[in-house]
């Protein structure tokens, strides 16, 4: 799977999860403007301790380790950024 297509698929599969648009591409948006920055901190709390979450987590995580060990990543450096 190519990168953009995984990306897309990660993006939609975290639109499963309740976190829009908005959200995945940054906070702003995601809380309301009468949501505190606690209640947003403990919404987010709530949305990544799901088990649907967990589950998508860990499978991120390990096909980012499988695309690691097949040599398709690159190094972060941020020096170049």
């Amino acid at each position: 799977m190519d990168a953009k297509k995984q990306t897309e698929g990660h993006a939609a599969q975290g639109a499963g999860l309740g976190v829009g648009r908005a959200a995945r591409k940054g906070s702003r948006g995601f809380s309301s403007a009468s949501m505190t920055e606690g209640e947003s901190e403990e919404r987010w709390d709530q949305l990544f301790a799901s088990l649907k979450s967990q589950s998508l987590l860990k499978k991120m995580a390990a096909e980012a380790r499988e695309e690691d060990r097949a040599g398709l990543t690159k190094d972060l450096i941020i020096d170049e950024l």
